[in-house]
Order: C-alpha cells, then structure tokens, then sequence
C-alpha cells in the first residue's frame, strides 16, 4: 500500500489488534503499531505533515 502510517499518539498506547498486515485492512489503509497493538489507519504521504489538536 502507498503511504506510511501517521505517528502514533502517546494516548495511543491500549493493547488492542485489529490487524496482522495491511492487506488485512479495508480500503487500502496500513495496519501500523500503536502502542503495544496494531491497528488499521489510513495512511498518509512521506513528508506531509498531520495537524492535531
């Protein structure tokens, strides 16, 4: 899958596993690490920048 998963939120950190691969997510989303879990996300572009508040 295009992207890479968006960084991972302190908060973030349940242990909860939604996903083994992305090709085990739907809609091309990227099965990334959080916390000590995986979970589907949709992915975002190398270089561009999330805005959270």
């Amino acid at each position: 899958m295009p992207g890479v998963c968006p960084r991972a939120r302190n908060s973030d950190y349940d242990k909860k596993t939604e996903c083994t691969s992305d090709a085990t997510c739907p809609d091309n989303q990227k099965c990334c690490a959080e916390g000590y879990g995986r979970v589907c996300k949709p992915p975002i572009q190398p270089g561009k920048f999330v805005v959270m508040h």
